[in-house]
């Protein structure tokens, strides 16, 4: 018989929670992007898109228990090592699953229940399947990584017609794109070893190191376009965003060295979520100084 506490640990690995918790995070920063004030319903909103993300990484371990098996980096997870039950599994899958919608539900409003919904289908019956199949799997990832906080938005009060939300939306699912292909650069033998199609499957490794490498580019311009249209408006956090895309720019210029130390791509990985974060961060703060 397991312990409460092993329990705990088995449900934290079993929903990714790390990932979860930065999917809240985004959707918080939808939040907050509406420039309306903290109000009490903020905690309760992350903490619906916290447990529907919970749900939905489960749910994605669920459906890839074979496949995770197969790879260094994902054998361990709970189904997956058979530390826990399938039963118990589902079990939480469905109370996450419940409880979040329900937050949004009551603290929030029906759309964005739908949205969440539609988040969950996006990923785990759209993006999930197509993963052995096609590389433009990521496409529906990316998306469905860019809903919470369209979500959060909407919670806040936030017009749904609003340009500001999905510039934020588009910034959030290009980040995902060279997210991605750095993790295949560092894990790209386990994707193979899986049977995954992904773009390593069309790409050499210098192609795949452009492409990451472009990825980058891409996600500074997706900044410079919100600051195009005012996002953020103090002037000392447009000059920190633009030296910091310059920054990352050139530090992803490694990629184009023809032979590169797995731990320059780790140290590329890191920078490339910290740019991320400084984004959100800085954007946030803009809205509501």
């Amino acid at each position: 018989m397991k312990s409460i506490k092993t329990y705990i640990a088995l449900f934290i690995a079993l929903s990714k929670f790390k990932i979860s918790f930065f999917v809240a995070i985004s959707g918080l920063v939808g939040y907050l992007l509406v420039g309306n004030g903290i109000k009490i319903n903020i905690v309760l909103i992350f903490l619906g898109i916290l447990f529907l993300s919970s749900g939905s990484a489960a749910l994605n371990s669920y459906q890839e228990i074979k496949t995770d098996r197969l790879m260094q980096r994902t054998k361990k997870r709970p189904l997956a090592a058979n530390t826990l039950e399938p039963a118990v599994a589902i079990s939480f899958i469905v109370f996450m699953f419940i409880f979040g919608l329900s937050l949004l539900y009551v603290f929030s409003n029906l759309l964005a229940v739908l949205m969440g919904i539609a988040t969950i289908i996006m990923y785990n019956f759209i993006y999930t399947p197509l993963k052995p199949k096609t590389p433009l799997s990521i496409i529906p990832g990316s998306l469905s990584g860019a809903m919470p906080p369209l979500i959060a938005w909407i919670s806040a009060g936030g017009n749904l017609l609003d340009k500001n939300i999905y510039l934020f939306g588009l910034f959030i699912f290009i980040w995902q794109i060279p997210h991605f292909s750095y993790v295949l650069l560092l894990h790209g033998e386990d994707y193979k070893q899986a049977g995954l199609k992904t773009i390593q499957n069309y790409f050499d490794k210098n192609q795949l190191n452009r492409f990451t490498f472009w990825g980058v580019v891409f996600l500074t311009l997706s900044v410079l376009l919100m600051q195009f249209y005012g996002m953020p408006q103090n002037i000392l956090f447009n000059i920190i965003i633009i030296i910091s895309g310059i920054f990352i720019i050139f530090r992803a210029k490694r990629l184009f060295q023809n032979f590169i130390e797995k731990k320059l791509i780790r140290n590329g990985f890191i920078e490339l979520n910290l740019y991320v974060l400084l984004i959100v961060t800085l954007l946030s703060i803009d809205k509501n100084l």
